[in-house]
């Protein structure tokens, strides 16, 4: 874990009574979003000050993210809470909220062995090293990636992202990759790092390179061509 991992984490823990520790079964960082609040609650609840509705979350093993927005009663608070999966919570602009995300840490990136490109067996080469596809979901994930493993990549190899919703003309929308269709959160911020710059078919793959940092490219990645993809794993 790096150091700013480990401070951010200190801070966490710190805020946390001893027996609230550990009640998220795995190791994670409460980021905080203002001026955004869950778009699709699973259910909401009034509270007493944005603090209670942090605290909500906390408690609660099985949520995954909440907000507070200010009600129509005097000094009261709607509690956003949501349910689902770390990679599809969606959160809105909304003035006067803030949204509180747990994301699920450390989560280590790596390229997978560069093999020969195949649409039926891509994701082989990530569960060959016990990983998943690195599916990019959070602003930490853009961190981590410039300053872990973007050393390795150079603008002539195949290092591509089997990822993909992003904004065009404001409109968010999801991008389909090899029959396989991943989102990032409709209104996140992520949304402002991805650019189009080719019509979509079944065979576009988005490359990263130095030039770009992380802003991703679209282009052709045809059948037959050595490609690396970006894979991730939990460290527990």
């Amino acid at each position: 874990m790096g150091t700013a991992e480990v401070v951010a984490w200190c801070l966490l823990v710190s805020w946390l009574p001893a027996s609230v520790v550990g009640v998220w079964s795995h190791r994670y960082d409460l980021l905080s979003y203002y001026d955004y609040r869950i778009a699709y609650p699973n259910e909401t609840s009034p509270v007493s000050s944005p603090r209670s509705c942090r605290t909500l979350c906390v408690f609660d093993e099985g949520c995954s993210a909440s907000s507070a927005t200010p009600s129509d009663k005097r000094g009261e608070f709607e509690c956003r809470v949501s349910r689902v999966a770390e990679a599809h919570r969606t959160i809105s602009p909304h003035s006067d909220s803030v949204a509180f995300i747990k994301e699920r840490k450390p989560k280590l990136f790596f390229w997978s062995d560069n093999k020969d490109f195949t649409p039926s067996g891509f994701s082989d080469l990530c569960s060959s090293k016990g990983g998943k596809l690195g599916i990019i979901s959070t602003i930490q994930d853009i961190e981590y990636i410039k300053k872990n493993i973007m050393a390795e990549v150079d603008d002539q190899g195949g290092f591509f992202i089997p990822l993909v919703g992003k904004k065009v003309n404001g409109t968010a929308y999801r991008v389909r990759w090899l029959d396989v269709e991943h989102g990032v959160d409709t209104y996140h911020p992520l949304n402002l790092f991805f650019s189009d710059s080719s019509s979509f078919n079944g065979q576009i793959c988005h490359k990263i390179s130095p030039q770009n940092g992380l802003t991703l490219r679209r282009l052709d990645c045809g059948s037959g061509s050595k490609q690396k993809l970006l894979c991730y794993k939990y460290q527990d």
